[in-house]
């Protein structure tokens, strides 16, 4: 007999597979041409079972739309701190986005296509038009604080600028060199004072909150955001060099690890246990253990490819 946590890891799945369905389908064929019986036997369920997970067409839509707004809701709730530095949290909030797009670039080719369907997100237009508010607010305060006489025409050639970017690279992947191109219009919009060199990290802990590293390059040392972050003087390394001698202590040559990931939303709770192994930053292997029903799946990187 199942317990409580099997039946919902269960239950979890199957929607992860209605989702992933839903969204291949209504990419590829359109929202309107996508029946619920499509998705159904896409995701490999009876069209009846459909209905004990999502009352209609359009809630599932609702929800893989939630899905991706909520994706870089943690980033965003960090990088809304008033404290920091605008021009650090503009760096940051590009930077981080090219990693999220880089690291599921099949997930965000679907999503943008489906986002062109007009007709389809009609029905989200509210939730679209607060979220989109929500971003121009953040943005415009923070070329205010920069001294913008222009912020709101500056937050939105940022943001267009940054769409046209990621839709560069879903078309051309990797004949497109994303991390150039963002660091050069990074550079370019966002000018650093030359008598700094500022960074800001954001490093995930086991709760999936982020703990903020300040770091300055100077004459004095720069305030810092968090009673955790580390004070660097004048004539002391710089920070990239902080960062890369812990991160080369960390992984060494080679590493061997056991760990366990708990993931926790709202409805349900889920813990994988992996093994992994690596050597410097080329190979790596990341093999699942537990739970039953993914034991044995395997992750191998090899350079830029896994």
């Amino acid at each position: 007999m199942r317990s409580k946590i099997q039946s919902a890891q269960a239950r979890q799945r199957s929607v992860n597979a209605i989702k992933a369905a839903a969204l291949e389908l209504f990419a590829h064929k359109g929202y309107h041409h996508t029946s619920i019986s499509d998705i159904a036997r896409e995701a490999g369920i009876s069209k009846g079972l459909m209905y004990n997970y999502f009352n209609s067409k359009e809630e599932l839509l609702t929800t893989i739309v939630n899905d991706a707004i909520n994706s870089g809701e943690d980033i965003l709730q960090v990088l809304e701190d008033p404290s920091l530095d605008p021009r650090l949290v503009l760096t940051q909030l590009a930077r981080q986005s090219v990693t999220m797009v880089k690291s599921n670039l099949h997930y965000w080719k679907l999503i943008t296509s489906l986002a062109f369907q007009t007709e389809a997100m009609k029905s989200l237009e509210v939730l679209l038009k607060n979220q989109r508010e929500r971003n121009i607010k953040l943005a415009v305060s923070l070329f205010e604080r920069m001294g913008s006489q222009t912020p709101l025409e500056d937050a939105y050639l940022f943001g267009a600028t940054m769409d046209g970017i990621f839709v560069y690279y879903m078309v051309l992947e990797n004949d497109f060199p994303v991390d150039d191109i963002a660091n050069h219009f990074i550079n370019q919009f966002l000018p650093q004072n030359n008598s700094t060199h500022d960074t800001l990290a954001l490093f995930p802990d086991n709760h999936n909150r982020h703990t903020i590293i300040y770091l300055r390059k100077g004459k004095r040392i720069a305030p810092s955001p968090s009673p955790l972050s580390p004070r660097v003087a004048a004539g002391d390394p710089e920070a990239k060099d902080i960062i890369a001698k812990a991160d080369a202590k960390l992984k060494g040559k080679t590493s061997l690890a056991e760990m366990k990931m708990t993931i926790v939303r709202p409805t349900w709770k889920r813990e994988l246990k992996l093994k992994s192994w690596s050597k410097g930053d080329e190979l790596a292997l990341i093999l699942i253990l537990a739970p039953a029903r993914e034991k044995g799946a395997a992750f191998l990187k090899r350079g830029r490819e896994i």
